[in-house]
């Protein structure tokens, strides 16, 4: 289970080049139950992808606390990294083989070589990537290396898992078989949750949804309607 309670992030003029500073989260609230898939809505810069990595342990707030399956990330960090599993839109592979990112995941991970070889190749036939996965990843595509993120986190899932637009720029096939392994992690029991643009995904994927709005909760109103816009633009 996740729990943000009241979470206050706000980054220094000199970290955006403003003159003023930039409030991100306004006191966020809102709970992720295992076993469901909650939907994090909202505009570019609502703050989303600020709140996933505070969530992940990868950035500081300023008060509120987050909970972690009734662990602090405050208190106990490192705890938390090795329980949250993150897939951020930027994925900062760099010029390692996509094959190699996998089998080095699984090594971190405690599997021995031969298990992270043969883990490493069921995800690759997995998600259909054998044309493109012992070239460097700084030649991939959008797509590409949106199922090479995909493949890092199958390797051992983390009991809580996080997916920044996880579908956006992939076919139609792959985008297919990210969903069921989203879905399927949720019947599980895993915690997951999950930025989207995309009304499909929400429709399919999500139990419930919570809207970031100028960094605060947006109301049920608020979210309805800009559901409803989606729906428009869709159709």
């Amino acid at each position: 289970m996740v729990v943000f309670d009241n979470v206050v992030k706000t980054f220094p003029a000199s970290w955006w080049g403003q003159t003023k500073r930039k409030d991100v989260l306004k006191g966020v609230s809102f709970e992720a139950k295992p076993g469901e898939i909650m939907g994090l809505l909202g505009a570019n810069g609502a703050g989303k992808t600020t709140a996933f990595r505070i969530l992940a342990g990868l950035e500081r707030w300023d008060s509120g606390d987050v909970i972690v399956n009734g662990c602090s990330v405050q208190s106990d960090p490192q705890w938390v990294r090795q329980n949250v599993g993150i897939l951020l839109e930027k994925h900062g592979f760099h010029k390692m083989s996509g094959r190699l990112v996998l089998e080095q995941t699984g090594l971190c991970m405690g599997f021995d070589l031969k298990q992270a070889r043969l883990r490493t190749q069921e995800l690759i036939d997995q998600l259909d990537m054998a044309d493109f996965v012992d070239h460097t990843a700084d030649k991939y595509s959008r797509g590409q290396l949106g199922r090479l993120g995909i493949a890092r986190m199958m390797v051992d899932p983390a009991p809580v898992l996080i997916f920044d637009e996880p579908t956006v720029g992939l076919d139609f096939a792959s985008a297919d078989r990210v969903r069921k392994y989203i879905r399927s992690c949720a019947s599980q029991g895993h915690t997951v949750l999950l930025a989207t643009h995309l009304l499909s995904d929400i429709k399919t994927l999500c139990d419930h949804v919570v809207g970031l709005e100028h960094g605060v909760v947006a109301s049920p109103e608020t979210v309805t309607q800009w559901l409803r816009s989606q729906e428009e633009v869709a159709s």
